[in-house]
């Protein structure tokens, strides 16, 4: 099914799903009905909507669509190749899957193209861009929904931002009718207008995303030891499961649980005296002390300075980072946001004085 993109119908609620208004949709009675509320409690879910709806949707249009009018060449999808697999090593460990070629987009998982919304899908538009300017309306159009998606996957600026975030996926539905085709948007494309309304009721996109369930579906496969009577075996194996469970802390609320590791006796320490070590790990990041830029020893702090880390120093019970901070920082794309509003920036020229 395709949808006009620009046409605006009547939204479906709680109240006119109960009253069933609308007398083509419903057939028989679900026995859900009476347990909870058949429209603002089932919101969309971003990993099939998005990721794999939306963004796998532009690549598939761009790269083997027969009928796309804005299919790319041979040549041109060679070099996004070429860059693609360049960005792999520059992707620090906390990414498990790594940038690799878009012409295998057919073999992406969930995570890969969410990857792509998020971070490298800016940098290969920018640079089809430069080889190719004809293409500049689908890196617009890419633009509107990756901006959406970093304020909708933020808990800070979906609150702040979330009317920007509506606009600019209001502009995507209706612009990439004009970029790819009207056949472009079908009911994936369109559902993005509602994505807004559900984080209103639900918050970020992160906190009712279908993500940890598909993740977690592999252990539950695991768990089921013959044919048949899956639901008593996965309940059995929950339960044994349990029994061993212990609740641990994470390094959010405990910083105790950080691990220091590989011991150095040497680098600059800032006038710090104490144990000095080029590894710090907690379960959600990983920092790796080195002189340069490496994939793992470059982040932003709280106040928003991009610094590397160059050593990391352990003073009784307190851990120092000691680093310097990239002095120059300017914005990356200034359409449909400035980028800065995201973190997204280009830096250079890093500080002469080690900072911690």
């Amino acid at each position: 099914m395709v949808f006009v993109a620009d046409e605006i119908g009547e939204l479906r609620t709680d109240e006119s799903f109960k009253n069933r208004t609308d007398k083509e949709y419903h057939i028989r009675k679900s026995p859900l009905e009476d347990i909870v509320n058949m429209v603002t409690q089932f919101p969309l879910d971003r990993l099939h909507l998005i990721d794999l709806g939306a963004i796998r949707r532009i690549f598939k249009f761009l790269i083997e669509a027969k009928v796309s009018s804005i299919k790319l060449k041979p040549s041109i999808i060679n070099r996004l190749d070429w860059l693609a697999n360049g960005l792999h090593s520059y992707f620090p460990s906390e990414f498990k899957r790594k940038p690799k070629s878009i012409s295998d987009f057919r073999g992406y998982k969930g995570s890969e193209f969410k990857r792509i919304g998020h971070y490298d899908g800016m940098l290969l538009f920018y640079y089809l861009c430069l080889i190719a300017p004809e293409y500049k309306s689908a890196k617009q159009c890419f633009l509107l929904l990756c901006c959406a998606l970093r304020i909708l996957s933020d808990k800070k600026l979906c609150l702040e931002l979330l009317e920007d975030a509506r606009a600019m996926l209001d502009g995507f539905v209706s612009f990439s009718a004009s970029v790819f085709g009207a056949h472009f948007v079908v009911y994936n494309i369109h559902h993005l207008k509602h994505v807004c309304d559900d984080c209103t009721l639900h918050g970020n996109l992160e906190e009712f995303s279908a993500e940890l369930y598909e993740s977690y579906l592999g252990r539950i496969k695991q768990w089921l030891r013959a044919p048949g009577r899956t639901i008593t075996q996965v309940i059995a194996r929950t339960l044994e499961h349990e029994k061993n469970f212990t609740i641990v802390e994470r390094y959010s609320s405990n910083p105790q649980k950080a691990v220091l590791s590989s011991p150095c006796g040497s680098g600059f320490s800032g006038g710090l005296c104490g144990e000095m070590f080029k590894k710090f790990v907690t379960d959600d990041f990983t920092i790796v002390a080195f002189t340069g830029i490496n994939v793992d020893n470059c982040c932003i702090t709280i106040s928003g300075d991009i610094i590397i880390i160059e050593n990391i120093v352990k003073v009784n019970d307190d851990v120092y980072f000691v680093g310097r901070k990239f002095v120059k920082r300017t914005q990356f794309f200034d359409y449909p946001i400035d980028s800065s509003l995201l973190r997204v920036q280009k830096v250079e020229n890093l500080s002469k004085d080690v900072d911690h």
